[in-house]
């Protein structure tokens, strides 16, 4: 009997070639802005000052345009700082959010 194939991860992304790099480049100077950043169930949530607000907005628009299938990306606007959760069900993509948010995927 043939070894059973592995399937591969179901996590797309529209981005390519240099967009895609430029997203990296954007995620990781993000991630060097956020206040406090711990795991969840599915994923991350990220604190950062009021101030970046917009741009997380914008970035969490873009996400959604281009990962949608498989992330949830969540803001709130709160007394005194900015959240962004992202979260997914699928394993493969919980590895992904991980390594956006700098945690080492499991």
């Amino acid at each position: 009997m043939a070894p059973a194939k592995k399937s591969l991860p179901v996590v797309e992304c529209t981005l390519r070639g240099d967009d895609a790099a430029e997203r990296v480049l954007e995620w990781d100077d993000l991630r060097s802005l956020s206040l406090h950043t711990e795991r969840i169930t599915g994923g991350v949530t990220s604190t950062y000052p009021l101030e970046y607000g917009e741009r997380i907005e914008d970035l969490a628009r873009r996400e959604r345009g281009c990962c949608g299938g498989w992330l949830t990306v969540h803001t709130e606007r709160l007394a005194d700082a900015f959240r962004l959760r992202l979260t997914t069900t699928n394993p493969d993509g919980e590895q992904v959010i991980l390594a956006m948010a700098g945690h080492e995927p499991t």
